[in-house]
């Protein structure tokens, strides 16, 4: 046994946190690294984007650590006094962090399952999802090296049906933020046979329970709730019909929507057209909110990201609402952006295809919005960031709408 001491200083006081890690495949135990602890609510924050944390520890290929992370927060713990502790006193729950690697937060929380609070499974969730798609850029090998313990498929399987048990006491941030958390590891789960079926479909019952918990509570949700929950069911392409016309009818029902900002409005509407569900009301709804933006409102079309219109408008075409009012506004506000440099190929083969898609009813060709986005493809020095499908619906796109820009053509 190895103790391992770390001293972190504040403002005005030094506490002592005692770290005990131990290896149950292993006839030794190993001491971390530098491991500084963040007291940080992780319910306030959405990653829709999915975005690492930098400067994660990872552990040696194969091997299982086990953590102990019972702390005593009112006084400093030294090497012995840790069985000190007084009778009938509680627990405290678990930390995690982004030091954890996804086998400790595993181990972290499968030892502290008493302990783990709606918040607390919500968190753990949040940063699971975030260390296995670090893990998985980071070394594939060594990671999937690691989910073939039957081990790890047990106690994930344990932390699964405790998170199952107490849904009902979950709140609307907690719901959505493990849903989404949950939705987002499938890829990874789909290697050790969780929560999926022999055909590698997620289970449905899982996310009908889901479902159930989130119908018993959407009245609680705000415009984040609503875009995180219908992308988890986008991430495990389920379409819960019964789900997604609910949620359409509460923010369909709302006075207006000045209330969600870009990326819910944007990534609500893609979930629906990604699982090609057509709830008219609802996008009309978001349809007549953007076409009614002005530099007055809360969250004019300047604040949009490239991404943002790309999917919103693709999303409409995709379903078949042509709203002439929505294509002419960000249309126009597109032509008059400074410059496209910071578009991603793939967002302006989106748009291009939406217009091109939506063209075929209302007759808007929108031809200064093409001749903005050739002009900018030609002038760029490589095309070596264009995939071939983007090349093949940006060439589609403009021979449907009969724009022959013969530098374009040339160029690709």
């Amino acid at each position: 046994v190895a103790w391992y001491t770390s001293e972190s200083a504040s403002l005005n006081e030094t506490s002592r946190t005692l770290q005990y890690y131990s290896c149950p495949d292993e006839s030794h135990t190993v001491a971390s690294g530098h491991n500084k602890r963040r007291n940080e609510d992780m319910m306030g924050q959405y990653t829709i984007a999915g975005r690492p944390s930098p400067d994660d520890s990872s552990i040696e290929e194969g091997e299982i650590i086990e953590k102990d992370v019972a702390q005593n927060r009112s006084h400093s713990v030294a090497p012995g006094n840790n069985n000190k502790r007084r009778r009938g006193q509680q627990k405290s729950p678990p930390q995690f962090d982004n030091g954890q690697s996804a086998c400790e937060l595993i181990q972290v929380a499968y030892d502290n399952l008493n302990q783990l609070t709606a918040s607390c499974v919500a968190a753990f969730w949040n940063k699971l999802s975030r260390q296995i798609l670090k893990q998985l850029v980071r070394s594939r090998n060594q990671f999937e090296s690691v989910q073939n313990h039957s081990i790890m498929k047990t106690r994930l399987t344990g932390l699964f049906d405790h998170t199952l048990n107490r849904l009902g006491s979950f709140n609307a941030k907690n719901l959505t933020c493990t849903i989404y958390s949950i939705s987002k590891m499938l890829g990874s789960l789909r290697k050790i046979q969780l929560l999926l079926l022999d055909d590698k479909r997620p289970k449905y019952d899982i996310f009908q329970s889901f479902a159930v918990a989130a119908l018993a509570r959407l009245d609680q949700f705000n415009p984040q709730d609503f875009s995180n929950l219908v992308l988890a069911f986008k991430n495990a392409d389920i379409p819960h019909q019964g789900l997604f016309d609910e949620v359409a009818e509460i923010i369909g029902n709302r006075r207006d929507l000045h209330s969600f900002g870009p990326q819910a409005l944007s990534n609500t509407v893609w979930a629906y057209a990604s699982l090609q569900i057509h709830n008219q009301g609802l996008f009309d709804k978001v349809a007549n909110h953007i076409a009614s933006l002005d530099s007055f409102s809360r969250f004019p079309l300047g604040k949009f990201s490239s991404q943002e219109l790309s999917i919103t408008l693709w999303a409409f075409a995709k379903v078949g609402v042509h709203d002439h009012s929505l294509f002419e506004k960000v249309g126009t506000h597109i032509e008059k952006l400074g410059s496209l440099d910071y578009w991603a190929p793939q967002e302006l083969s989106n748009v291009v295809w939406a217009y091109a898609t939506a063209s075929i009813t209302n007759n808007q060709s929108n031809e200064g919005l093409f001749e903005k986005i050739a002009n900018h493809i030609v002038g760029l020095r490589s095309l070596a960031s264009f995939a071939p499908q983007s090349f093949s619906i940006i060439l589609w796109s403009y021979a449907k709408v009969g724009i022959l820009h013969l530098p374009l053509f040339n160029r690709m």
